[in-house]
């Protein structure tokens, strides 16, 4: 009954009385016409609007020849915010729902009696009328699926009529009719929201709507277009038309084919095509928001990083957009694109004065004992301490990180010393300028003298001539440090990392054998320029990469070279904003004035931030509130000062943090050496007690292990520094009713470094709940998350304890999560969840994984989709989530998704034994595809196709690898390629056939009708069906 849901919408007040009559009365359309003439013509409540839809439809036939009703029809509906949620929104708003439902299933209905299905001229003329003079009509909807006379059109006077949304739809009569509404539409003053939905021939409809820039001075109203796109071919440059040209403030694109009835859906546009788009939109200062989250995009997985590259290029810089929403079937990385529209829109300096640049961030890295401190010592001052290599360990090590500033004249070099050990290597990761847009600059010293546990090595045994590294040494040392960088700096084509490479203690090689050396290590380097010359901008020069780091006159020509690089990228880069630029010199006068004060609260920091020439321009104090937050977010994207909008206070001396605090916490060889009241400081499991914290962190306890540390720093407080630490996911503050840890962090960095052992015995990991007879089907799923390139990224181990507190900090409250050493345990509703950090140490060195990557193994009693959304939202979403986070991720890395072999699930094993039994699904889709050839195989694709595992691994099915949403996705893929190329055959055919002089007989005109009538019987097919 067509009032029965008007009842249900609507069961009380003014729309009751609007009713047509009941399917089984209706007479005549007359008398189902009488109540819309009614309604359009009442006054109706004033919180109310009128949303009409008229429809011009004919009817159609499914396959079974049953009839489809799609004939004529009228529909009202009211837009009444004081009504329920559904009728609050919008026809717009409903349009943009991910689950749309259409306003006319809500609606009141006014159709024809049967048989006609039709009004006739004269009733849609009065129908035309009615709309036309409704005072309080907000919304028009128009549908054509039929030819009719164009008298109609013109008679709804679109450009008289006062609405602020209107839907045009439908196949329509011509491209003439077209482009004529299109020019109608650009005439209505009034108009704010546009939608078009699947109208024939949109392109033309676009290019007339939004002919030039010109020619739409005057359509000021017009801030909305919904454009839901039927064509399958690609629209890239009709798309870069309405970006250029038009002046909407929310464009909405949307592929209308198949996303409701479990298609894939069209593409309509090629993933490299979206850099086309986001260049236009650099030009665009109108468009606010651009949502693609319903748009079908061709994912090309080989071009992947550098269409992200490019991407956060143009983002970056000059761009207006506040929001975007890229196509729901792009990968997670594409979100990080999303993440810097956003952290531009939020960021309230923009438009403020932007300069170039004064001061530039160089990072020494290298293992310990390269020469990295006394480099750093060496370009300071002017006296230096000569020490021989085999006493370097009376030098006292670097803990964590120390920051030496140094005026080059050209620019202002900010030395960051990374501590060599791999138990400070998680810190780098948070402090390379992941976040800065000009890359960075990076010192990579490497020592020529072979050491073992830390002792140099001697030839024969005697300490009289001192062995140096092999080739392969020195270029896995190399490698990986080079992986390290790339895996964490942002992502771009156009400001890639300048990497100086140092050799340091030449001088130890006999005079006879330095050219030979020389010559070995420009040979490794020139093999490195080829492996990563398009991920950096290495520097080499045998006249100043090998130097003595005690002399000065050794590392002068490499700090000039420095300062070059420096100059280079300070005019190359991006601008910054001057205020910034003045704060930095502010902070830096305080640090000198104030050198036990490291970290100041917020109103302090708005103090400071006052004596700013540039915030004279501001009035308002909630705007000095909001722009020193900018200003600390800036430099804190620039490591200048340590802040997170959660904190009421800013770290001004990142190196006191980094050094004095974590490279107190985190020095394991004392940690595991301290006992507090008999027990060790830091459990097997990572956790602190609170009160052993505080003494650590203030300087208090000594029991000899730790090295005495007065009182450095005034008025800080232990929860302040416990809050950094959490904003940087460097620990979990555990409740104190927790029974099972009884309070306290979890500090993952000082679990016990067993990675050499792990890899040495590969320890086997276990179900911690076994199946018994009686318990219900058990389901298991692995997967593994792993560097696209890993050639040139790596997963560290300084990332998988930020994964650890993340999941300790979603599951500790609602779930049995226990965390070890490069490993999770996790039991939740059900399911029993193992993820391993996974990777291959170096035979010559174990101080990070060369191949980290990270295992997932599920084991459910739930059903096999239940468990799969569950590990794809809640696991490996949580995995990917932190690599792809702008403050604790690994900017650097794309990650891939890999099936793992069910059997090495089911009976968990240790990694080495699993590490080939895995399938990247890319490349089992590719294989599945590869099998489909449907015009030229006689059994053009086995459903049944079973992947082959390295041996022992046996074979599994490929549906049950991918699961049913992968599995119909890729058939339906292949089945759209198949329609492709039928097409492609049908259009050969018939150019044959009209280069040919004679008319085809009867036989041959048949065949071809039936080519057509096989092609359209397939494009209305189900794509399974054809395929089976």
């Amino acid at each position: 009954m067509d009032f029965d849901v008007c009842d249900l919408m609507y069961p009380h007040g003014w729309w009751r009385q609007f009713k047509p009559p009941d399917v089984w009365n209706k007479k005549s359309n007359e008398e189902v016409l009488r109540p819309f003439f009614d309604a359009l013509e009442a006054h109706c409540p004033s919180d109310t609007k009128l949303h009409c839809a008229i429809r011009f439809g004919e009817e159609s036939f499914g396959e079974d020849q049953m009839m489809i009703y799609s004939g004529d029809l009228v529909t009202l509906s009211g837009i009444d915010k004081s009504e329920s949620i559904l009728s609050r929104k919008s026809y717009w708003e409903q349009l943009n729902d991910e689950v749309y439902t259409s306003y006319q299933t809500y609606a009141i209905r006014f159709r024809p009696v049967n048989p006609s299905n039709k009004f006739s001229g004269d009733e849609w003329a009065s129908i035309v009328n009615a709309v036309t003079k409704c005072p309080v009509l907000e919304e028009l909807e128009i549908e054509i699926w039929r030819s009719i006379d164009s008298t109609i059109i013109e008679d709804l006077r679109l450009s008289r009529l006062s609405v602020l949304g209107l839907q045009i739809s439908g196949t329509w009569d011509s491209k003439a009719c077209v482009a004529e509404v299109a020019k109608i539409i650009r005439e209505m003053k009034t108009l704010e929201r546009l939608v078009l939905d699947g109208v024939q021939w949109e392109d033309i409809m676009i290019q007339e709507l939004f002919p030039s820039v010109s020619q739409t001075e005057d359509q000021s109203m017009l801030k909305e277009l919904l454009w839901r796109c039927t064509r399958r071919e690609p629209l890239n440059e009709v798309f870069i038309t309405l970006l250029r040209n038009s002046r909407l403030k929310t464009i909405v694109l949307q592929s209308t084919y198949g996303w409701f009835d479990g298609w894939n859906g069209p593409r309509n546009m090629e993933l490299s095509g979206l850099i086309g788009i986001f260049e236009t939109l650099q030009e665009n200062k109108y468009l606010k928001k651009l949502d693609m989250k319903l748009f079908g995009i061709k994912v090309e997985r080989s071009e992947k990083r550098k269409i992200v590259e490019k991407l956060l290029d143009l983002v970056s810089h000059n761009f207006y957009v506040e929001e975007i929403i890229l196509s729901k079937e792009l990968p997670n990385e594409y979100r990080r694109v999303e993440n810097q529209v956003k952290k531009n829109a939020a960021d309230a300096l923009k438009g403020m004065e932007l300069i170039s640049p004064e001061s530039c961030r160089v990072f020494l890295c290298g293992l310990p004992y390269t020469g990295k401190t006394q480099l750093r010592t060496t370009f300071g001052k002017e006296r230096f301490l000569k020490r021989l290599v085999y006493q370097h360990k009376n030098i006292a090590r670097t803990s964590g990180i120390e920051v030496t500033s140094i005026d080059a004249k050209v620019a202002k070099l900010s030395f960051w010393d990374f501590g060599g050990q791999v138990d400070y290597h998680f810190l780098h990761d948070l402090f390379i300028p992941s976040n800065c847009e000009g890359g960075g600059s990076f010192v990579l010293l490497c020592s020529l003298v072979a050491k073992k546990d830390e002792k140099v090595i001697f030839k024969d045994g005697r300490k009289k001539e001192i062995a140096f590294k092999s080739e392969d040494a020195i270029k896995e040392e190399l490698v990986y440090w080079l992986r390290f960088i790339l895996s964490n700096s942002k992502m771009s084509v156009k400001f890639k990392p300048f990497i100086t490479l140092v050799f340091t203690h030449i001088d130890f090689a006999p005079k006879e054998h330095v050219a030979s050396v020389k010559n070995s290590v420009g040979d490794i380097v020139e093999a490195l320029w080829i492996k990563f010359g398009n991920s950096f901008q290495i520097s080499f020069d045998p006249g100043w990469s090998f130097i003595d780091a005690r002399s000065k006159e050794s590392v002068k020509p490499l700090f000039q070279g420095l300062a070059d690089n420096a100059r280079k990228m300070l005019q190359d880069g991006p601008m910054v904003y001057q205020v910034c630029v003045e704060v930095e010199k502010i902070l830096m006068q305080w640090n000198e004035d104030n050198p036990q004060r490291p970290l100041i609260k917020m109103s302090e920091f708005e103090e400071l931030f006052k004596k700013s020439p540039m915030s004279i321009q501001v009035k308002k104090e909630n705007k000095v509130q909001e722009l020193c937050k900018a200003v600390a977010l800036a430099l804190h994207d620039s490591g200048n000062v340590i802040y997170f909008e959660n904190l009421n206070f800013v770290v001004i001396r990142p190196n006191w943090f980094c050094h004095d605090i974590m490279g107190r916490i985190l020095s394991l060889d004392a940690m595991s050496a301290t006992l507090y009241n008999g027990k060790p400081m830091a459990d097997e499991n990572g956790f602190i007690k609170m009160e052993v914290l505080e003494q650590i962190l203030d300087g208090s306890y000594d029991d000899g292990s730790i090295r005495k540390r007065e009182r450095e720093v005034e008025r800080i407080l232990v929860e302040d520094l416990i809050q950094v630490m959490k904003e940087m996911n460097l620990c979990y503050e555990v409740a104190a009713e927790n029974r099972r840890y009884n309070g306290g962090l979890f500090i993952p960095a000082t679990l016990r470094n067993k990675a050499e052992l792990g890899m040495e015995k590969d320890k086997k990991i276990k179900w911690q709940v076994q199946a018994s007879c009686s318990d219900p089907p058990i389901c298991y799923l692995g997967y593994r998350l792993e560097c696209e390139d890993q050639e040139q990224t790596v997963l560290t181990q300084g990332f998988f304890p930020r994964v650890q507190v993340e999941f300790m900090k979603r599951f500790q409250s609602n779930a049995n999560c226990v965390v070890k050493h490069n490993i999770i345990s996790l039991r939740f509703d059900g399911k029993e969840v193992i993820v391993e950090y996974c990777g291959k140490s170096t035979q010559t060195h174990s101080y990070d994984h060369m191949d980290g990557y990270i295992d997932v193994l599920v084991k459910s009693s739930k059903s096999k989709a239940e468990t799969l959304v569950f590990t794809k939202k809640h696991v490996l979403g949580l995995i990917e989530e932190v690599c792809y986070s702008a403050n604790i991720g690994c900017p650097g890395v794309l990650l891939v998704e890999s099936i793992l072999n069910p059997k090495f699930v089911e009976k968990p094993s240790g990694m080495q034994n699993r590490k080939n039994q895995a399938v990247r699904v890319n490349d089992l889709i590719l294989a599945l595809k590869s099998k489909f050839n449907m015009l030229e195989s006689e059994e053009p694709f086995n459903l049944d196709y079973d992947h082959e595992w390295p041996s022992p691994g046996g074979s599994s099915k490929a549906q049950d690898l991918l699961g049913d949403d992968e599995w119909q996705r890729l058939i339906h893929d292949c089945f759209e390629k198949f329609v492709v190329e039928v097409t492609i055959q049908h259009e050969a055919l018939e150019a044959v056939q009209a280069e040919v002089s004679f008319q085809p007989d009867d036989d041959q005109s048949k065949d071809v009708s039936n080519v057509d009538a096989n092609e359209n019987d397939l494009l209305g097919s189900d794509p399974q069906n054809c395929l089976l």
